[in-house]
Order: structure tokens, then C-alpha cells, then sequence
């Protein structure tokens, strides 16, 4: 049976999700806002809410999570769902709930384990969930009373194996099914076993500079990685760098992007100003004016290669305090 433990808490939202190598088989996030929501017409919901879940996939026995939110209230359910990014699939297992509406929540809305019997979709067991999970094939949904469809959603990124302890202020966990390409948007993204991790720290000030680090899991050939504004069903303009490989593409990549001259690393410190680097709608601002942006759900990382040139993976970045994995 699903062992819940459920731990409502108003000291601000602090993360950490310790994941043990030894037993795990892969450590799986989700960031999940209200853009990511597919709504008809596409645009998601507007919201002030976010969440993170943290899942650690322990073969043939278990599933670990653990559930953060922040700025959100009325919560009457969460799950997993099939499906990706842009499809809208059934409920997998519970992650909380049912039950009544929540307060508002700013901290752990809930953790446990999911084992085989807690399976709720007919004809899938507790492996088939994991594959969906590694597979880009499964996304987390929050559910309000204010929005009984779901307020918040994420697509789970689920082949990142790392022991990196991170402590950051906004993450995005990109996949291919978050991109989105052509005009009329193309919703089925990209067939890929690529995902990335991207997170950000705001040095002291914002406009002291904004930290970050991208890492890429089972991806070659990464030509030039961005932040572009936009929400997460639209397609914006790019607005830094992240990585620039245009002139030597990566090899095969398991961590950082390097580029094959050594010519650029996806870390560092992104600064605003005349001479900063920002660029297009954002170029001479200060850095201020992108955390912002960060911070209005309004911005997500898009990593590019020589196969997918407008984009292999996407993810919609989403505040975050702190994170260890």
C-alpha cells in the first residue's frame, strides 16, 4: 500500500531529496506552472503556483517522491499521467489526495512511495510507470478546486543519474515533448531520449548575475542551448546563451555540453547591462530584467542539435529554493 506522508508547511519552501545511487535506478523531476497546463485554446492557466516533484525509481520495487509547492492553494488531488507534453492522458497513481481543499501551500505538500498496487490505470503495473517515466511519456498534475482540470503541470524528466548537490533558486527539466515547431505549432515535440537539467542562482543582487549550469543526459551533437521567453505551449525568442557550440558541436553528452574545441561549457554567471549578456528583446538590460521573467513563468531553456535545429529539448523554468540530487 501507498505509504503518504503529508506535511503542510508555512516556513517557505525548502527542498531536499536525497537519492541513493546504490539502490536508485535513475532519479527523475518534474517543475510543473500553470503554462504548462494544455488548455483549448492553448495559453495554460495563469497562476501564481508552482510545484516540484522529485521522484527516485528503485527497480521492481518502488517509486520514491516527494511533492513541493509553493504560492498555491485548494489542492484536492496530484498524480502522474500518460502521456506527453502536450497530450492530456489518464491519471497513473496518486500523489495526493482526494481529499478537501487544501490551504495554501508553501512547502512539502506530500512524499511516500508508490509501489505496484497503487497502479490506478487499468493494465499497467509498477515497471510499465518507470518505462513512461525514462520514456518521456509521463507528466505530474495538480489539481485545485479553482481549476479541477489541473492549475499546474509538468512534464518528468526521467533519465538523470547524477550525485550533484545543487542549491539553486529556478530550475527547468527539459524534454523533447515540451518542444513545440512550426506555425501552425506542431503539439507531438520531438522523439528523443534527451533530457536536461538546468539551474539558476541569483548572485547575491539580481543584478550582481545569475548562475547557472545545464546538464544533458543521452544527446549529441548540441550545436547552441538558450533561455527564450515565452510561455510553455508558445514559441519565444531567445534571449542568452547557455552553451554555444555552433562552430564545434558536442559529441555524445552525459553532463555538462562542451563544446569539441573547449570553446564553451553550458556554466557560468549570465550579466546584464551594456556589455552583459543578454541579447535580442533583452540585449543592454539589466539581468534583473530576465529574472523576471524566470520569475513569471514566462522563460525556458531550448537545446538545439545538428538533428533538431529549432530544438531537441525544452523545459519551462520554475522557481525553486533550494535542491539536492
Amino acid at each position: 500500500m501507498k505509504k503518504l506522508i503529508v506535511i503542510i508547511s508555512t516556513f517557505g519552501l525548502v527542498l531536499a531529496f536525497y537519492a541513493s545511487q546504490a539502490q536508485a535506478d535513475h532519479v527523475a523531476f518534474a517543475n510543473a506552472t500553470g503554462s504548462q497546463q494544455v488548455t483549448d485554446p492553448l495559453g495554460g492557466i495563469t497562476t501564481d503556483g508552482s510545484c516540484q516533484v522529485y521522484l527516485e525509481l528503485v527497480p521492481m520495487t518502488h517509486i520514491k517522491y516527494k511533492v513541493e509547492c509553493s504560492n498555491i492553494s485548494g489542492i484536492t488531488q496530484a498524480h502522474i499521467h500518460a502521456g506527453r507534453a502536450l497530450d492530456s492522458g489518464a491519471p497513473v497513481a496518486f500523489l495526493f489526495g482526494l481529499t478537501d481543499a487544501t490551504g495554501p501551500i508553501n512547502g512539502t505538500l506530500g512524499e511516500g512511495i508508490i509501489e505496484g498496487a497503487d497502479i490506478v490505470m487499468e493494465g499497467v503495473e509498477l515497471g510499465d510507470l518507470m518505462n513512461m517515466i525514462r520514456g518521456d511519456e509521463a507528466y505530474v498534475n495538480i489539481h485545485t478546486d479553482a481549476n479541477p482540470a489541473g492549475e499546474v503541470r509538468g512534464q518528468i524528466a526521467g533519465r538523470v543519474n547524477d550525485n550533484l548537490i545543487v542549491s539553486e533558486s529556478y530550475t527547468a527539466t527539459g524534454t523533447g515533448s515540451q518542444e513545440i515547431g512550426g506555425d501552425p505549432p506542431n503539439l507531438a515535440g520531438v522523439v528523443t531520449d534527451a533530457t536536461c537539467f538546468a539551474a539558476f542562482r541569483v548572485s547575491g543582487l539580481a543584478d550582481d548575475g545569475l548562475k547557472y549550469k545545464l546538464k544533458c543526459w543521452n544527446i549529441t551533437g548540441v550545436t547552441q542551448a538558450h533561455i527564450h521567453m515565452g510561455k510553455a505551449s508558445v514559441n519565444g525568442p531567445n534571449v542568452v546563451f547557455l552553451f554555444d557550440g555552433r562552430e564545434a558541436p558536442t559529441g555524445d553528452t552525459n553532463g555538462l555540453l562542451r563544446a569539441a574545441d573547449g570553446s564553451s561549457v553550458s556554466k557560468g554567471t549570465l550579466r546584464g547591462g551594456p556589455d552583459g549578456d543578454l541579447i535580442g528583446e533583452l540585449s543592454g538590460e539589466p539581468i534583473s530584467a530576465l529574472v523576471n521573467e524566470l520569475r513569471n513563468d514566462n522563460a525556458y531553456i531550448n537545446v538545439h542539435t545538428d538533428a533538431n535545429g529549432s530544438g531537441e529539448v525544452r523545459g519551462q523554468i520554475s522557481f525553486v529554493d533550494s535542491i539536492g540530487f
